[in-house]
């Protein structure tokens, strides 16, 4: 797959992303991760229960896998703890029928101390985005839920 992901400030090899990557193709990989990741088994495909009444891609779980995607690229930063969603703004753009396959993509725009800012994109096997979401998370140190 090319050259290891390093960090900016260090030359070390970036452990999330490398396993991450490692990750492709794999189907029990999501075992130990997040509840909604889990339910999603790493692949985004809409299933019946993610319909909404016309078939469709219900908007919420575009929302849903947006958020997913950019807590996961906040995971990529190594942080001990946890980030928690400040806000997520979704645009809804295009539609996905029952059965189709979606892909998100997520990426840092900015890391600080504290506020992550991060935004991600739904698109269709042909590249056409679905929706689009920005969102800024609050790193917590701490490895409980109450922050």
């Amino acid at each position: 797959m090319g050259a290891a992901v390093t960090s900016d400030e260090h030359s070390e090899v970036n452990e999330t992303v490398e396993f991450f990557r490692a990750c492709i193709g794999s189907a029990d990989v999501w075992a130990g991760g997040p509840p909604f990741t889990r339910w999603l088994g790493g692949v985004l495909v809409e299933r019946d229960e993610m319909a909404n009444p016309a078939g469709l891609l219900h908007g919420g779980m575009q929302c849903a896998m947006l958020g997913d995607a950019v807590g996961l690229a906040a995971f990529t930063l190594g942080r001990d703890g946890f980030h928690l969603s400040i806000n997520l703004a979704t645009d809804y753009l295009a539609s996905a029928a029952v059965g189709a396959t979606v892909r998100a993509t997520a990426e840092i725009a900015r890391a600080g101390l504290r506020v992550v800012h991060a935004s991600a994109t739904l698109s269709d096997p042909d590249g056409r985005t679905l929706a689009s979401a920005s969102s800024n998370l609050l790193w917590s140190p701490q490895t409980t839920t109450t922050v």
